[in-house]
């Protein structure tokens, strides 16, 4: 595959980065702790729910006295969504909230503070967001390796995709590093029983017919 936005030589192997076209929605693929809840008449964004609006979604919140962060959507030459906001007034604004209740909190995070409970919840939607606006703006990679010429007698033709964010892209190049050390081993150590045959077969043989 040619098409790789970068490429890391290591041990007479490559390793290329690529952007991932086949990633998953990780609302769909993933089970996140957070529900993201969004309302718009363009784009099916979020998880699935059954809020008619925006008041009965925060009525509900209310009820269960939920934790809840905005987030909010920039819709130019594409979308891009956080929880902060952006500078733009006319091409963004909130479209929804991701939420989880107090009951899931606890539940998730057993701590007797409960200003920590409420900081490591809000922490972790934060970082739902941040994939989900990863996988709405393509920032999704898969890394493949190739041999080269050296080393074409070693089988390390491993692939993985579906890594979101950029900076991702050192932990597949460390993950890519460890199956090619693995596969050196691993062929190092065929070769020695390959020799070790080989030396055996020769001595029976020798002994056989040395007459």
């Amino acid at each position: 595959m040619e098409n790789y936005i970068e490429q890391h030589e290591y041990r007479g192997f490559n390793i290329n980065i690529h952007h991932d076209d086949q990633a998953g929605n990780p609302r769909q693929e993933f089970d996140g702790m957070g529900h993201m809840v969004c309302f718009h008449s363009k784009y099916d964004l979020g998880d699935k729910h059954e809020f008619d609006s925006a008041e009965d979604l925060m009525e509900y919140l209310n009820e269960v006295h939920a934790e809840w962060l905005p987030l909010h959507l920039y819709d130019h030459s594409g979308i891009t969504m956080n929880t902060s906001g952006f500078s733009c007034p006319w091409d963004s604004g909130q479209v929804g909230v991701i939420y989880m209740t107090i009951e899931e909190i606890e539940d998730e995070y057993p701590l007797k503070n409960y200003p920590d409970q409420i900081e490591r919840a809000r922490k972790y939607m934060t970082g739902e967001v941040k994939e989900y606006d990863d996988y709405l703006t393509g920032s999704v990679y898969g890394y493949t390796i190739e041999p080269k010429d050296e080393n074409k007698g070693i089988e390390c033709g491993d692939s993985c995709w579906g890594y979101y964010g950029y900076d991702s892209i050192s932990y597949m190049v460390d993950e890519a590093k460890g199956n090619i050390n693995y596969a050196i081993k691993e062929y190092k150590a065929q070769v020695i029983v390959e020799r070790d045959r080989k030396r055996e077969i020769n001595k029976f043989m020798r002994s056989c017919w040395a007459y």
